[in-house]
């Protein structure tokens, strides 16, 4: 890849996504004795993709459910998050923290 390609995104890049996607948000992981911050950009996941991603864990299991889920929604990533399983895995387990739903209740009539 180019430098060219390897710079992040742009404050208008970023602008861009949260217009269309609404919730965009920055993951980061760095590595012990490395002071770089490897970030990933990633759209809020949908319904669909929970689907998707858990038709994955029924097959695969629960890293597969969270890879599918991060392919599904990342919008930009160091290149670097790919190649590096300690980068790629802390990076993955942050997606759960983005499934959330709307607050609800049950009332017995």
């Amino acid at each position: 890849m180019t430098k060219e390609e390897l710079k992040q995104p742009t404050e208008a890049e970023i602008k861009e996504w949260k217009a269309k996607h609404k919730d965009v948000h920055q993951l980061s992981a760095t590595l012990p004795n490395d002071e770089k911050e490897y970030k990933a950009f990633v759209r809020k996941p949908k319904l669909k993709d929970m689907e998707h991603a858990l038709s994955m864990r029924a097959k695969k299991g629960d890293i597969q459910m969270m890879k599918t889920l991060y392919d599904n929604c990342v919008l930009w990533e160091d290149p670097e998050i790919r190649q590096n399983d300690d980068l790629y895995g802390g990076i993955i387990l942050q997606m759960g923290d983005l499934v959330t739903f709307a607050e609800t209740t049950i009332k017995k009539l």
